[in-house]
């Protein structure tokens, strides 16, 4: 996981991966905000998301995982850390990913 400074009022992000195809990969993005992301582009060389919520005016961060078939990069520590941090903020949880 790496993590990327958002500017205060960002309320996008572009990324370049460079891969293949875009089915080659998925994203993890954890932001430091209680926000929505949604993917508005994904192709082999790079992605698009947008924030529900902009960042807050003091600005924030995310952490940002690329991963694929081969790699999985991801692993349930990385949800767990999710989980964490977003009870440490007191945001709601999805019920999908209360697993910790």
């Amino acid at each position: 996981m790496t993590r990327y400074e958002i500017k205060g009022k960002q309320s996008d992000f572009s990324f370049a991966c460079g891969l293949p195809s875009p089915n080659d990969y998925g994203i993890l993005i954890l932001p430091s905000w209680d926000t929505t992301i949604f993917i508005v582009e994904k192709t082999n060389r790079e992605f698009k998301v947008k924030f529900g919520k902009p960042c807050p005016s003091e600005g924030g961060w995310i952490d940002l995982t690329l991963y694929t078939p081969k790699t999985q990069k991801v692993s349930l520590g990385s949800y767990s850390g999710y989980v964490k941090r977003r009870r440490e903020l007191k945001m709601k949880i999805p019920k999908e990913v209360d697993t910790v």
